[in-house]
This record gives structure tokens, sequence and C-alpha cells, in this order.
């Protein structure tokens, strides 16, 4: 994946991002204080410079980082060196971006000596992870990132703020890939700000999704995509009505993420190498 670059934005420029971050209502009040940008550059909010002062700030540069946006990436960026009648072929070709964001949260329990067992023997027996869900559920611990969705977060009782994810990070790292798939799926049911995920640049799954996929999109996708999950055949080669009634569209397609994911992070190194870095860790 490309690396983070930094770059220089010019002043106005800088100053027409940060006016269109705090309208878009998407910055948690409790993370406003983040965002003031500090009484030293203060005049850098102006949108349109008008004084001599302002005109200077035009000139001013501001230090920022580019991130690729990968939620959405083009087929060229997998083949650079494709000639000019490859690469328009390459542009016009019909593919999909799916692109999966995961907070796996501390993958251990710890086990620190400065763990007073007679006050927090809690934290030698559970995750941090389910310790704050617990705090968040009753009430003691705030939500920095957002409020969830009311379908993501009503128990049985209908009381919208009391259900808690039943996802173990220890799942998670545990290399096992059905552990993991399990892991994936306590995520997908309650996804809160842990896992999110994007098709072609579009949020579909997360706790702040704007809108909902229809079956019809996400079907199509299933079929482009992840043909083994598609409309099954019956014995005599037809489409399999009853397949597609015992699983929705958007069940099937949570599973061919979940497969696919699953086998990704069984294969590659990365959660190991989180797993060490979380590890040194002795303080608690």
């Amino acid at each position: 994946l490309d690396l983070p670059r930094d770059v220089l934005l010019n002043g106005t420029f800088a100053a027409e991002l940060w006016r269109v971050a705090m309208e878009s209502g998407r910055i948690p009040q409790g993370r406003m204080s983040d965002w003031d940008v500090g009484s030293t550059t203060a005049n850098i909010k102006a949108e349109v410079p008008s004084t001599d002062e302002g005109i200077m700030q035009t000139q001013m540069e501001i230090h920022g980082v580019l991130l690729s946006d990968h939620t959405a990436i083009s087929s060229l960026s997998f083949c650079p060196s494709l000639d000019t009648e490859q690469a328009s072929a390459a542009q016009t070709a019909r593919h999909s971006t799916i692109s999966v964001e995961i907070k796996p949260k501390a993958g251990y329990i710890p086990c620190s000596p400065l763990i007073d067992p007679s006050r927090r023997r809690i934290k030698l027996r559970h995750t941090r992870y389910h310790i704050n869900q617990l705090l968040l559920a009753g009430g003691h611990l705030k939500r920095g990132w957002g409020s969830f969705l009311q379908s993501d977060n009503t128990d049985n009782n209908g009381d919208a703020s009391k259900r808690i994810s039943t996802y173990n990070p220890i799942d998670l790292f545990s290399k096992d890939v059905e552990r993991i798939r399990y892991a994936l799926q306590c995520l997908m049911e309650t996804p809160q700000n842990n896992i999110k995920v994007w098709i072609d640049g579009r949020l579909i799954i997360g706790h702040n999704v704007p809108s909902r996929l229809e079956d019809e999109d996400v079907n199509r996708i299933l079929e482009r995509v992840f043909q083994h999950k598609g409309t099954t055949n019956d014995c005599n080669g037809g489409p399999d009505s009853s397949s597609s009634t015992s699983h929705p569209a958007k069940e099937r397609f949570v599973d061919a993420i979940i497969d696919a994911v699953a086998v990704i992070l069984t294969r590659e190194p990365l959660l190991p190498r989180v797993l060490s870095i979380q590890m040194l860790d002795t303080i608690d």
C-alpha cells in the first residue's frame, strides 16, 4: 500500500479543508478541541483573505499528511507499467474495490505486576475491550467516536444504550481461521467503530452508514466479485430460489466478506506483528 506523504498546503486551501470538516457534522463533540487551530493561526479560518495580512496568509504553507484513499482503488494502481492501450482497457474494465477497516484492540490479557489483584482483579481475567464494553453499557464511559445506530445497539429489551459487543480480540489474534471468522462475525453484528466496509468508496457497514445497499445492488456485487456466493443452481441447472430465500443477499455478502478477510488474516503476518508490539506494554 502507499505510504503517507508529507505535503505543504496553501493557507487558503487549508482553511477551506478546515471549514468543510467543521461543517460536515462528523466530528464528535468530544474531539472538537483537537480541531482548534489556536490563536497563533486563527486567521487561517478566513475563507477569502481581503487585507494585506490576509494576502500574506494565502502564501502560508501548512504541513499536512497525504493519505491515499484505499476505499476506491483504480485498476491502474495494480499495474502502473501498462502501455497506453492496456491502460485504456484497464480503465474501462468492470471492477470493484472492497475495503475493510478493522480496529483489532488489544489481543491479550495483561499480566503486569502493577495490577493490584485486590482492586483490579478483573483485568487479569478479561480483555481491556470487554471491560470497556461493560463500562460503556453502564454509562461510565462516553463514546468519543459518536453514537451507535439504533439497529446496531438495541438489545432484546429495546434499550438502545445497553447492548455490548461480544467481540473478543483474542479470537482475532488466535491464528485459527474459525476463531477469526467468529471474531469478524461478532464485529459485523455490532460494528460500533471497530469495523467498516466500503464498496467503491461507499460506506456500507459501520456504526454510521449514511444509506443502505438495496438487495439488487448486493446481488450484483456478489455475482461480479464473489461468484461462488451468488445465486446457486439446483440439480437441473436452474437458479435455486430457495437459496436466495433462506440466505438474504446482505447475509451472503457479509459471509463472503468474513470468509475472505479470515483467510487473508490467517495467511498474512500482520496480526502477529501487531500483537508483538502490543505485548511491549508491561505497565498496563
